[in-house]
């Protein structure tokens, strides 16, 4: 049960950066048209090459998009594979670090 929420948490992550992602290309879009009407040699020059890395940025970021996915479904069927075949190794492992981010928590909030 707890893997289909993990997997729920990843998408709606990766969800949420895919649309602010979006969203920054579609500000960057809309500046680049709310300046075609001013004439300067420097603003004109801005405007190229903003427009050059919107366009590399668009062909880059599927494929990158693409591998990181690929890449966390891996990992996270490794993780899942892992906590099977040793799952008493796996419930030390999250002790240990609920224990050590707890202890870290602990000295943060000491210090204020």
């Amino acid at each position: 049960m707890k893997n289909m929420s993990s997997t729920a948490d990843i998408s709606h992550a990766r969800d949420n950066l895919n649309r602010d992602f979006q969203s920054l290309v579609d500000h960057a879009e809309q500046l680049l048209q709310a300046t075609t009407s001013l004439k300067n040699e420097g603003v004109d020059l801005a405007r190229h090459k903003l427009n050059e890395s919107l366009e590399q940025v668009k062909a880059q970021i599927g494929p990158m998009r693409d591998a990181a996915v690929e890449r966390s479904r891996l990992a996270m069927d490794a993780s899942v594979r892992y906590a099977r075949e040793k799952p008493w190794q796996a419930a030390a492992i999250v002790c240990l670090a609920a224990l050590t981010i707890g202890f870290i928590s602990h000295l943060g909030s000491s210090r204020s």
